[in-house]
């Protein structure tokens, strides 16, 4: 009888000492499970990328043809022996060419050679050549062709170089090779800036 005696004693104390459960006032109700979809799918805007189209090659006859020869191979073929504009900064040797191409579309070549330390021959020479249209701009680029610039910065040769499509679908390597000769005294520090 101690026993049972005691256990109703330590029972009746532990309900005495100890305060109101306050979880007891709280209603526990049931709520939907998610699925582990969303009922609505998020709207994902990926840039597209152009897709390359011939229609813009070769471009129409220069009007002005120089002594150079720069011969563009690929999805785009044609020569080019205009005046290109080239110009020197710090370290930078840098040539450019626009011209119209078909369709309301732009081809621009810029060569820029890094490390630039005077006329002499140089490789890692890096070349961006764009058709620019409202469909897009389409790109090729090189960042390890070989150039040789000229005495007196008055042409740029560039030996075979190889350029690989860049955001530009369904077009192959671009192929550059030939000499140009710069415009004289002229200054394009934006052609570099725009590199």
């Amino acid at each position: 009888m101690t026993g049972r005696f005691g256990l109703i004693v330590l029972t009746w104390g532990a309900m005495v000492s100890c305060d109101k459960d306050p979880a007891r006032s709280v209603r526990i109700i049931s709520r939907p499970v998610p699925s582990a979809t969303p009922s609505v799918s998020p709207q994902w805007h990926s840039p597209s990328i152009p897709t390359w189209s011939p229609d813009y090659c070769p471009p129409p006859p220069e009007p002005e043809r120089g002594t150079g020869t720069l011969t563009v191979s690929g999805p785009c073929n044609f020569e080019h022996h205009g005046l290109a504009d080239c110009t020197s900064l710090n370290d930078d040797f840098v040539l450019s060419v626009r011209r119209p191409a078909r369709q309301g579309a732009e081809i621009s070549i810029y060569v820029n050679v890094e490390k630039y330390a005077g006329p002499a021959k140089y490789s890692h020479v890096q070349i961006l050549v764009s058709v620019s249209h409202l469909k897009g701009p389409f790109r090729w680029r090189s960042d390890d062709a070989i150039a040789t610039v000229g005495k007196d910065e008055k042409s740029l040769t560039l030996d075979s170089a190889h350029l690989a499509p860049l955001l530009t679908q369904d077009a192959g390597e671009l192929n550059l090779s030939g000499k140009l000769w710069c415009r004289p005294n002229k200054d394009n520090s934006r052609a570099a800036s725009e590199l």
